[in-house]
């Protein structure tokens, strides 16, 4: 299942009800499965991105602080029981991680794309060397 389906579909597990029915146990640990290993490639990745990013940028330090909570999250669901909740909690997590790596990609991006134009430009009108 792709992760984003996966995503929604746990999300939508009515978990704050009382009569609540939790899908059957091999379908949640399934979930958690592919939703841990993905936090975990996401984790890797937003690393990489960090590093990429100059000390000073303002994307660089929230990320940085998104991607240690994710990593004490991460330590801490795995020693947890298992169950529909800690499933719901990671696509959570996911979600999070997702949304803040798209941020230090784009601003990776815009950053090269500043440089190249800085590189492009007539020596006398480049606004840094």
């Amino acid at each position: 299942m792709e992760i984003m389906a996966l995503m929604d579909s746990v999300l939508g597990w009515d978990l704050s009800s009382r009569d609540r029915r939790e899908p059957p146990p091999e379908t949640v640990e399934a979930a958690l499965k592919q939703l841990a290993q993905h936090a975990v490639s996401l984790g890797r990745d937003l690393d990489a991105h960090i590093r990429a990013l100059p000390r000073g940028d303002d994307v660089r330090r929230p990320a940085a602080v998104t991607l240690e909570e994710a990593s004490r999250r991460l330590q801490a669901t795995a020693r947890s029981q298992g169950g529909a909740l800690r499933a719901h909690n990671l696509a959570r997590l996911v979600q999070a991680l997702t949304a803040v790596s798209v941020d230090a990609e784009r601003r990776i991006h815009e950053l090269l794309a500043a440089r190249a134009t800085a590189r492009e430009a007539p020596a006398g009108e480049r606004g840094w060397p």
